[in-house]
């Protein structure tokens, strides 16, 4: 997802005589006559009303190529998006814990795969490597004239320079002793920036192979301009004999990654391609761009679409235009930047069977059911309609044939900023979404229109007349946020911390069917059995009328029933400064549910703490490492379960190391249950050690 946001950056910031978007005036929806049912997708029919749809917004893009001096560069910090959480599976004969998912049967890209044996790290391209890429530009060219002509254009060579190419390490993981020793390399196009993430997909029949895909991205220069494009990568490498990985094909598509998801042996990847004009649009000395328009040729679908190649070879179009959609009674011009969103499912046994629909239009969250993949896209077009912005929800369920569109919806309010996918949730064919609009939370719950017209249809909301509750006192901002079923979690705060749970049962009739209050706040929900809901977040000081964050809280919830909604236990790790990678990113927690022994949680945490001062007193860093816990749970009596703390394997301390005066950050931190053993991967390297005693620990490996 950040990828999309930093090449939109660049593509602004590279472009150092670019000009504001221009073009019409954005409509209301009053003033264009677009209605909820009118809001949806229409397929393309034709290359001409596609294309005119993108190049109608390409034109309000003011390409232009003005010199720069020579040996200038400009860094690029490459952030990696983040998934979302909770692996919900009772696997009792599971040993060994694997990536955190928000949907247990859909697949998420990460850093760290383990299937029980080896463990792959994805190093130095990660989100937290020291060394971001820049880009070199050359000499600048020849002075442009005050009113040049498109061939007296400058058309730069943009070096981009990885200092640390990315590369993915494989490790034999023991549990006694607990060790991780490496045995092989992976390398990576020199082109990648950095890795999105990877997917383990084992063999399941005799004669098939395991495969690892790896997910990753490159720039390319745009041949107009000073801009770059992204691209992603896709290499599928045979690790049936970890110590000797085999690359088997790679492929590069056209396009930024927003997101990724494996269902099966199928990967679906969600791409964004930024068109770029075939000639350019050179820029006076004065760094105003021309009324030259490489966009008033007539163009066609080549200009627009994006394009694969696969193993080095030709490239060729990605996407066929009759598998291409354009928003019904929405102009492009009201959008002025030309995205292409591309929906590509890949069998990763056989990537030669693929298929991709798009969309030209912009999507900036998805959402993964075991069935559907939907795109959403916050439109203030919408304004008039509800007073106030909303999301826009396309939905694609999952066909043998591909992706297939289902219908759009259109929810008043905009997803919270920090609650990512978590806001949307399916079940049973119903979707909810949790948005923020000017009157507070709302939960809408949508479904597929029955009489065949492509959209989907809002079936409740909440609040509503009949259940005039909030979700939310006033002023309080919303945490977190967690489909289970027929149920829905949600944690506001602003000096305390509301837990509701909201019955969908009936999709018809949602009510709030329990509430409790506790000190601090949860930014993440994790379900523990049936009974049994883990929050991890902030404590919470009240001191003249103020909320001070404090430590890291982790909170136990007996939800067995609703009506008795209860926190029955909590730990508070460190004071006031205290950071876990597990607030904003899931895959950051570890954990492995059991049968007879306590179930397991490992949270990466960078410590604060002191002696007791006021509760707005930053405490200085103590130490850095992997925190453990256990909670047992009892089945039938929920209330007497309890939360245990267990230790910690400490990475970094104050004081210790040379390097180790500043805080260490937790940030790309991962962690693997094996049995009695514990992984931390912490940057780089590979920390190990017995869970009973983790203050003992072999490492860095």
């Amino acid at each position: 997802m950040n990828a999309v946001r930093w090449t939109l950056i660049l593509a602004f910031l590279l472009c150092s005589a670019c000009t504001e978007p221009v073009g019409p005036a954005p409509q209301t929806a009053a003033s264009s006559g677009v209605a909820a049912a009118g809001a949806g997708l229409v397929p393309a029919q034709a290359d001409e009303i596609f294309v005119e749809y993108v190049s109608s917004a390409a034109r309000g893009w003011q390409y232009c190529a003005a010199p720069m001096a020579e040996g200038v560069s400009i860094a690029l910090r490459m952030d990696v998006g983040s998934g979302n959480a909770g692996d919900v599976a009772s696997a009792a004969d599971i040993t060994y814990s694997t990536t955190n998912l928000q949907e247990v049967s859909v697949d998420e890209a990460d850093r760290v795969k383990f299937d029980g044996e080896f463990l792959y790290v994805a190093e130095k391209g990660w989100s937290n490597s020291p060394s971001p890429p820049f880009v070199r530009f050359p000499a600048a060219g020849p002075d442009l004239a005050a009113e040049p002509t498109p061939e007296a254009a400058y058309l730069p060579e943009i070096e981009i320079v990885p200092p640390d190419p990315p590369v993915i390490r494989v490790l034999a993981a023991g549990e006694e002793p607990p060790r991780a020793e490496p045995v092989a390399r992976i390398e990576l196009l020199e082109r990648v920036t950095h890795v999105d993430g990877m997917y383990l997909l084992p063999h399941h029949r005799a004669g098939e192979e395991d495969w690892l895909a790896i997910v990753a991205s490159a720039l390319e220069p745009v041949p107009v301009g000073r801009m770059l494009r992204g691209r992603t990568v896709l290499q599928l490498v045979d690790v049936s004999n970890p110590a000797a990985p085999t690359t088997e094909s790679t492929l590069e598509l056209d396009g930024d990654l927003v997101a990724s998801r494996r269902i099966g042996d199928r990967l679906y990847l969600v791409t964004q391609h930024l068109p770029a004009p075939r000639q350019p649009i050179p820029c006076r000395p004065d760094g105003v761009a021309t009324a030259v328009s490489a966009w008033d040729e007539p163009a066609d679908a080549a200009d627009v679409l994006p394009w694969i190649s696969v193993d080095g070879g030709e490239p060729e179009q990605l996407v066929d235009i009759e598998h291409c959609f354009v928003p019904d009674a929405l102009r492009a011009a009201e959008w002025p930047v030309p995205h292409v969103t591309t929906v590509t499912a890949i069998d990763l046994r056989d990537p030669s069977d693929r298929v991709s629909v798009c969309v030209a239009g912009f999507a900036s969250q998805i959402y993964a059911s075991a069935s559907a993949l939907y795109l959403t896209h916050a439109d203030a077009r919408f304004r008039a309609l509800y007073a106030e912005q909303a999301e826009r929800i396309h939905k694609f369920a999952f066909a043998p044939e591909g992706p297939s569109y289902r219908g759009t919806g259109i929810v008043p309010g905009t997803l919270a900023w920090n609650t990512g996918s978590f806001a949307l949730g399916e079940h049973d064919g119903v979707l909810g979404v949790v948005t923020r609009g000017l009157e507070g939370y709302r939960l809408t719950l949508l479904r597929e229109s029955a009489d065949g017209e492509r959209s989907l249809e809002e079936l409740a909301h909440l609040p509503n007349e009949a259940e005039p509750a909030p979700i939310g006192k006033p002023g309080e901002q919303l945490h977190s946020v967690r489909f289970m079923g027929e149920r829905v979690y949600a944690v506001t705060f602003r000096q305390i911390d509301p837990l509701y749970i909201i019955d969908r049962s009936d999709p018809e009739r949602p009510y709030i069917a329990g509430e409790v209050e506790v000190p601090g706040f949860s930014d993440y929900l994790h379900p523990i059995g049936a009974n049994l809901l883990l929050g991890v977040g902030k404590d919470v000081i009240v001191e003249s009328g103020m909320a001070w964050y404090q430590g890291i809280k982790l909170e136990l919830f007996d939800v067995s029933d609703p009506r008795t909604l209860a926190s029955i236990d909590s730990l508070v790790v460190g004071m006031r400064g205290s950071q876990s990678a597990a607030l904003s990113d899931h895959h950051a927690v570890a954990y492995l549910a059991a049968s007879a022994a306590p179930h397991r949680t490992a949270v990466p945490i960078a410590v604060h703490e002191g002696p007791p001062g006021a509760a707005s007193l930053f405490q200085p860093w103590s130490h850095t490492g992997l925190h453990l816990f256990e909670i047992d749970e009892n089945e039938t009596a929920p209330a007497l379960s309890s939360l245990r703390d267990v230790g910690a394997l400490v990475r970094a301390e104050a004081g210790v190391e040379s390097d180790q005066q500043a805080p260490s950050s937790t940030e790309g931190d991962r962690a693997v249950i094996q049995g009695g053993a514990v992984h931390y991967i912490h940057g780089d390297a590979v920390w190990s050690a017995r869970w009973r005693s983790p203050e003992t620990f072999i490492g860095p490996q």
